[in-house]
């Protein structure tokens, strides 16, 4: 039950298509898995784990119901990602490494949790990974320069070359992730204004007093 998780979920996302999305900001890392389905029972009635690590150390998803979709969360540290359980599910091997200025996520070739045995569960998958760190290099199909996005994209014919590789600085980031630097600009606009306004509200009243 607990193992098959990823891939029900995978399947039921968009029925033979799926999207997993993943954001890396500074040193978490954020999992978003979203279910739509006008039957939720088995998903609301068993509990599911993000991360299942040796005997007795399991994580459950935080999961949220509204109506007929449900959402399971999880942040994970860069460490501690290594223990999650979509990677273990859906990857022979994977390394999560930190090695001298840069953090690195690799895959080995193949993705089982598209595949069971001679089975086909996938038409097609996105895997989604959002970053503030400037990325150095990646084998992503394409990324958004302004959205910060790198995808990869599969399908069914191509399930057992799929790999994933992604090489990121620690510590330098891209200018204006969440927009941060148009808020700064206009916040100080508007404080410039405020100042402007009440400056010539308080010459106009010089001036009227003047003449009286």
């Amino acid at each position: 039950m607990k193992k098959i998780f990823i891939i029900v979920v995978l399947i039921i996302l968009t029925g033979c298509n799926a999207t997993y999305k993943l954001e890396f900001r500074d040193n978490v890392l954020k999992e978003k898995i979203s279910i739509q389905d006008n039957n939720l029972k088995y998903f609301t009635d068993n509990k599911f784990y993000a991360i299942m690590d040796g005997a007795s150390n399991f994580v459950e998803y935080t999961k949220r119901v509204k109506n007929n979709s449900v959402n399971f969360n999880h942040n994970y540290s860069f460490k501690n990602y290594s223990n999650a359980t979509v990677l273990k599910t859906c990857f022979n091997a994977y390394s999560i490494i930190e090695e001298d200025d840069y953090y690195i996520l690799s895959t080995s070739k193949g993705i089982k949790c598209a595949v069971e045995e001679d089975s086909v569960l996938l038409d097609n998958l996105k895997i989604v990974i959002k970053t503030n760190h400037v990325v150095e290099e990646s084998n992503a199909n394409s990324n958004g320069k302004k959205s910060y996005e790198y995808v990869w994209e599969f399908d069914k014919n191509d399930y057992n070359d799929a790999k994933i590789y992604m090489k990121l600085y620690k510590d330098k980031y891209v200018f204006n992730y969440n927009n941060e630097f148009v808020i700064l600009i206009s916040i100080i606009a508007g404080i410039i204004l405020t100042i402007l306004f009440t400056a010539f509200i308080i010459v106009r009243k010089v001036k009227n007093a003047q003449k009286v």
